[in-house]
């Protein structure tokens, strides 16, 4: 059982969607009023997404030396120097973790955290946040839940396009579902979230697959 205490008596509590191609759950981040973060060099669609869910300890601008900084890579992030050795913006301070953020148009954001000797892999933003603010452990353990979840959720509706093309309405969703839940389910196996970026091409197919038929599963 893995335990991660977090102390203080103010706390700020905030969530976000996981759509996997469908929606798998709602991630939830719970962070400590005593822990200030401040975000440098973020793309402009996070610093919108910070700065619309107006939590006093997440910061875009003004960082603090007590301040925990995460480094965006881009303009003002420069070369890694060990542990907590990424120099960015906001008077040249250095980093505590550091972000490699790519996101195409029309895509989801994909990349990997940087913290404590340790990379962690994501695919959206929500799975982004997530690396951040977990521990390295609890962070694995959650993706690999979340893609015991995706699994499920992938048979259940594998099942549903059956029972649809049978009233004459073929999604022809089929092998790409069961495709997912093998991937999933080899990912849930790996116990670790290195492996995300090699489902992101067949949940993106499914994806566009889904928004052009006439019969919806989700």
């Amino acid at each position: 059982m893995i335990v991660y205490v977090i102390e203080g008596k103010k706390f700020y509590l905030f969530s976000k969607p996981f759509d996997y191609p469908f929606k798998v759950s709602d991630l939830i981040f719970l962070s400590s009023a005593s822990k200030q973060y401040c975000f440098l060099d973020a793309p402009r669609d996070i610093e919108s997404d910070l700065d619309n869910n107006f939590q006093e300890n997440l910061k875009t601008e003004d960082c603090s030396e007590t301040d925990i900084k995460i480094c965006f890579r881009g303009a003002g992030v420069s070369a890694i120097s060990g542990l907590g050795g990424v120099s960015g913006s906001g008077g040249g301070s250095d980093c505590d973790m550091r972000v490699n953020y790519n996101k195409e148009y029309g895509k989801k954001s994909e990349g990997y955290v940087e913290k404590q000797g340790a990379k962690l892999h994501f695919v959206g933003d929500a799975l982004m946040y997530g690396a951040i603010f977990a521990d390295k452990n609890i962070y694995e353990c959650q993706v690999k839940r979340l893609m015991q979840r995706l699994e499920q959720l992938c048979s259940l509706y594998k099942d549903k396009a059956f029972i649809v093309a049978q009233k004459d309405c073929n999604t022809d969703l089929e092998s790409e579902l069961i495709l997912l839940n093998n991937l999933a389910k080899a990912l849930k196996e790996s116990g670790s979230s290195a492996g995300l970026s090699s489902i992101t091409p067949i949940v993106e197919d499914i994806q566009e697959k889904h928004e052009d038929a006439l019969c919806k599963l989700w």
